[in-house]
Formats: C-alpha cells, structure tokens, sequence
C-alpha cells in the first residue's frame, strides 16, 4: 500500500476515504487527464501543498490505445451476449441500459481513450459526445477505467485501490480469457481488519494532515506497509508464516494506540485484497492460524479464472477499502 493507484474517479470525493488515504496509503497515484488539471479542487490543491500523498499520473497514449482495444472485446461481447452477463448485472438486457441515453451521466475524459473507440461508442449508441470526452453509463465508465487501471498498474509494476463496493464485480468480470489454452490460476480475496478513530468526521483534515506528517507515525505507516506486503506476498508464493501475521497484527497494534490519541474509541473497517495464490494453499490452516491475532479476518474466497497469459498476474493484487463502522 506505498504507491497505489486510485481509480475511479481522479479526486477523492468522500472525507472519510481522504483521512482514511492520509494515514495508511504512502503514495495515491489518481489518475488524472493533463488537461483536468487546472479543474483540481482547493481541498486537492491543499493536499498537494501540504502533503505528499497525491502524485498524479497522466495516461499516456499507449495505455489509452491498450485500454481501448480490451475495452472492445469485453463491449462486443457484452452487446453479442448480454444474456450471459446477468449474475453481474442483474438484468438480461444490459446493452440496452448501456445504450439509454439517461444512463449516459459520466465522463470518461479524452486522454484516457483512443478515437477509434470514441467513434465504436457514439456509432453504437452507447455514449453522448460532450467537448471532453463521452457520456457513459456507470456500467460501462466501471468497466472501462478497470481495464484501464489494470493496464497503468501493470505498466508501474504495482497495485491499484478503489473505494467503491461496485468494483469488485467488475474485477472478476473482467480476469476472463477468449483463449482456452490459457494458463488457469488461482485468485484469491482476503481482509484484514484496520482501525479509525470513530469520530473521524469531527477530527479536521489539517490534524489528520499534521499526524501523517510526524516522523514517528510515517516509521509506523512505513512499517505496516513492508509487514503488508511480506504478508501477501507468503500467501502468493505458497510460503506462509504465522509469524507473517503476528508481526502484522504487531505493527497494527502500534498504530491503533497512536490513533487512539485522535478520539477515544475507534471502529475497524475492512481493507480487502485480491492476489493469485499457488493452487496447493491449504486456505483454512492458513486464515485459521491468521485469526489468532484478530487484525486477519479468515474472509477468503478462491475464484478460479483463465487468465490471458502470465503477465496478468501482475495487477492481480488490488486493493478495497470501504469505511463500514465496527466497534473494536
């Protein structure tokens, strides 16, 4: 969780989420179109000034061009077949939702697409033309800045987060291969359980601001991140510890008393993750031994998938985290 990118949108919206971001991400990478940037709101522009978690990344042409040929596939075979899709969707007719015009509420910005693709859309009825960019449905904008961020993550060779619930159907959507030779692995989505002071509204952004900028509290974050991903990492290669998981629910420890000096109750939230695992992980020693220390939930679940080659297990391990309130 040092350097992540941030999808979907290009600002963090939610307060919770930014203070969440503040004190637990090192480095939230949005990704952002150049000519959006004089757009950029005064609370963006203070984090800019006043911290170093944002650094923004610009989409080159070449991951608008890679982006843009996924997105036709997995378009053309949604609108050939929209039958198929409706576990996802919950509705049999998905491209006629795509192709209402009332659903065509969200940007997707020109830097981030090709013109070939702009031209497929608006020929197919499945976006409105506006001076910067299209109008999609929420559909299609989730399904095509998910190709998008696996292709940037993949670029960077490291991992992307979002704040949105929605998303996590659409990555498992979208790890399907055309190919049946394709190699078959394994993903896998566990939890682990962080903290917030549960007056997290009331405590001001500059204070939040103030705290991640301490030295003590950055050797702590830092900390958690090398214990994070040694631990996600053993569970990859089929080299599981439980000292993996005391040392983590060691570090989180440390930082929950440091939180504590914010407010004092805090609320555990979940921070989901997926990862391709080695097919012989025995998942309920692993979780089992992992509850232990009561930081690692045992919430895993296996999806097995075709993955089109090996180079896809890259951007395999995401991120979610989403704020639900429980009391320690």
């Amino acid at each position: 969780m040092n350097n992540l990118f941030y999808y979907l949108s290009f600002e963090v919206e939610r307060e919770d989420w930014l203070k969440f971001a503040l004190l637990y991400i090192g480095k939230l990478k949005p990704i952002v179109p150049i000519n959006e940037r004089p757009r950029l709101s005064s609370q963006t522009r203070l984090l800019l000034d006043e911290t170093d978690l944002l650094d923004f990344h610009h989409p080159s042409s070449e991951e608008a061009y890679r982006a843009s040929l996924d997105a036709f596939t997995v378009i053309e075979s949604l609108l050939k077949s929209p039958e198929r899709y409706f576990r996802t969707f919950h509705t049999r007719r998905i491209s006629d939702v795509f192709r209402d015009t009332n659903t065509h509420t969200s940007t997707l910005f020109q830097e981030k697409y090709t013109y070939e693709f702009e031209r497929f859309c608006l020929d197919e009825g499945l976006a409105t033309d506006t001076n910067r960019g299209i109008l999609m449905s929420d559909e299609l904008i989730n399904i095509y800045m998910t190709l998008l961020a696996n292709i940037i993550s993949e670029n960077n060779h490291t991992s992307a987060v979002t704040d949105s619930n929605e998303m996590e159907k659409y990555n498992v959507l979208l790890k399907r291969s055309p190919s049946p030779s394709a190699n078959r692995i394994n993903i896998a989505k566990s939890t682990i359980n962080l903290a917030l002071p549960t007056n997290l509204e009331n405590i001001s952004l500059e204070t939040i601001i103030q705290l991640r900028n301490s030295n003590d509290f950055r050797a702590m974050i830092d900390s958690f991140h090398r214990e994070l991903d040694a631990y996600i990492t053993s569970l990859e290669n089929n080299n599981y510890d439980e000292h993996f998981v005391e040392h983590l629910n060691r570090n989180l420890f440390d930082i929950r008393s440091e939180l504590a000096q914010l407010g004092p109750n805090l609320f555990s939230f979940s921070l989901g993750f997926w990862f391709i695992f080695n097919g012989s992980v025995d998942f309920k020693d692993v979780f089992g031994t992992a509850l232990i220390g009561g930081a690692v939930t045992a919430s895993v679940s296996k999806i097995s998938r075709q993955l089109r080659n090996n180079r896809d297990a890259r951007f395999t391990r995401k991120y979610l985290a989403t704020l639900g309130k429980v009391p320690f």
